[in-house]
């Protein structure tokens, strides 16, 4: 038995049971993650989780130290050992999940993957990275890692979305008290006040703040998410990644053309019958429905001066419903169940 097996033993027997401020909720990744998980300009789609079943889940942070206040933790452990106080340096449990074979020399790697499409011609959104590796094992063989993977439309192969302004990815041995301090959050070492008496903070002994991911897109093209946090060198301490959960974000991403205004539809969703209803078109326009693939699905012809439409027998699915007029062009989403 290592060091850190008998340090991480000794205390977990010690440890106190505490009612945390931050809450977890193991399992339930498909339920959070709705369409509109990121925010009014994406839709989020087949969600797919690889990983230990307790090794994913929601949290709720609205009164703790984290910077996000809800979204998805994926961690090395058990999602409910990121829960505070930080009674503990060294947290962790080895849940026997390989690694991932894009890390080499990893362990316990918890794999989350969606699709995603945008009505922007940006992709961003935020996260935090945690460890209980660190202080101790800034600099060692120890450093537990994550990415943050993004593909499709104009990005043929895998790219890293996961790095700080100083074009480093972020990780333990990046994002620490010497290196890229202003990125990074001391939260005790499991023994030290006040972090160890109150369920304000989190359990982690160190996070980064909340950082954003961002890369240009296409707009409504579908695009591939990968993101993974694994143990490295051995399967002890814990790490996790935290996703923020946003449906009411606008991270202000622009696309040239795009009118302010938006398109209504009555019902949404809709069982195939939909009224839509838009700003005055000056001239004679087009309306698009286009599924999330990118396909043109229908094209309707819309005569100088409307300012709504009906369409029926629509089947289901989601789509980005666009008008087009020489002075605009209008974007909205349906839903057809």
């Amino acid at each position: 038995m290592n060091m850190k097996t008998l340090t991480l033993l000794l205390t977990l027997m010690l440890a106190t049971v505490s009612l945390a401020q931050m809450t977890t909720y193991p399992g339930n990744v498909g339920f959070v993650m709705n369409p509109g998980f990121l925010g009014p300009n994406y839709t989020v789609s087949n969600v797919q989780f690889t990983g230990h079943p307790h090794a994913v889940g929601s949290f709720i942070c609205d009164s703790c130290n984290l910077g996000l206040e809800k979204g998805i933790i994926l961690s090395t452990g058990f999602v409910w050992g990121a829960e505070g106080p930080n009674l503990s340096g060294n947290t962790g449990i080895d849940t026997g999940a390989p690694g991932s074979s894009l890390i080499p020399d990893s362990y316990n790697a918890s794999i989350l993957e969606f699709d995603v499409s945008s009505l922007v011609d940006t992709l961003e959104f935020r996260y935090v990275f945690g460890s209980d590796e660190y202080p101790e094992y800034v600099g060692s063989q120890y450093n537990d890692q994550f990415r943050i993977f993004i593909q499709g439309p104009g990005i043929p192969t895998p790219q890293n979305l996961s790095y700080i302004p100083s074009n480093v990815h972020a990780g333990i041995n990046t994002i620490n008290a010497s290196a890229n301090s202003i990125y990074y959050v001391n939260n005790g070492d499991g023994n030290t006040s006040p972090s160890n008496e109150s369920d304000y903070y989190v359990e982690y002994d160190g996070f980064t703040v909340p950082l954003t991911a961002k890369t240009a897109v296409n707009p409504f093209q579908k695009y591939h998410i990968t993101i993974i946090v694994t143990d490295l060198a051995d399967g002890v301490f814990d790490s996790g990644v935290f996703l923020e959960q946003c449906e009411e974000c606008n991270y202000n991403a622009s696309v040239p053309y795009l009118n302010n205004d938006q398109i209504s539809a009555y019902p949404n969703p809709s069982s195939g019958d939909v009224q839509l209803e838009f700003p005055a078109i000056s001239s004679d326009g087009t309306l698009q429905l286009i599924n999330l693939s990118g396909e043109l699905v229908r094209t309707e012809r819309v005569a100088s001066g409307s300012s709504e439409y009906f369409m029926s027998g629509l089947p289901s699915g989601s789509y980005i419903v666009k008008v087009l007029s020489d002075n605009a062009t209008w974007i909205g989403k349906l839903e057809v169940k």
